[in-house]
């Protein structure tokens, strides 16, 4: 699922506002696993304090860490590149 989530914000461009990502990936894997659970028949009904209580955990347990985690991976690969290709271009000029 953090494959997904870092192809569709690398898409998007939000693996930069990783907090925005982050939250909308935690709605996204809720409805989800809920859609899930509701085809198989096993979905109880559920009040509206659940649900927000669910949709919480899954951001602020899931889709945010997920997001924080890829965002600055991203950034030292971003930076990692950078670097190399200085040191190419350095190396060609010499």
């Amino acid at each position: 699922m953090a494959y997904l989530y870092q192809y569709v914000a690398g898409k998007l461009k939000l693996i930069h506002n990783w907090v925005l990502g982050g939250v909308v990936w935690g709605i996204v894997v809720s409805v989800v696993m809920n859609a899930l659970i509701a085809v198989r028949g096993a979905l109880e009904p559920q009040t509206f304090s659940l649900v927000l209580f669910e949709l919480a955990t899954n951001v602020i347990f899931y889709g945010l860490p997920v997001a924080w985690y890829l965002s600055r991976t991203s950034h030292t690969i971003a930076r990692s590149n950078e670097r190399e290709r200085s040191r190419q271009t350095a190396t060609l000029i010499r």
